[in-house]
């Protein structure tokens, strides 16, 4: 197997076996499910991007703008996950 896909392996069994001993010793259960759900969401997003960037070629400037839409897509919906923009008023289009 190539090394690079065994460290990607290898980082996901460790991420795995650490949510699972957390769970097992009841820390998950101590945590918010909201914010357990935020963490793991993160860390999925953050190793797909990665992996994207690491293993398909591409320009860079291409994945500098990929780079750059995800970012902003997921403080966007940290902060609707945080309640920080339910104030802020949205554009309907269509009927009222």
């Amino acid at each position: 197997m190539e090394a690079r896909i065994k460290q990607i392996l290898n980082i996901v069994v460790i991420i795995m076996v650490i949510i699972w001993v957390l769970n097992a010793v009841g820390v998950m259960g101590m945590l918010p499910a909201p914010l357990v759900s935020i963490v793991v969401a993160l860390i999925v997003v953050g190793l797909l991007l990665w992996l994207v960037n690491s293993f398909i070629p591409m320009d860079a400037r291409i994945k500098q703008i990929l780079n750059i839409v995800v970012i902003i897509a997921v403080v966007l919906w940290l902060l609707s996950a945080f309640g920080v923009l339910s104030g802020i008023p949205s554009i309907r289009i269509g009927n009222p």
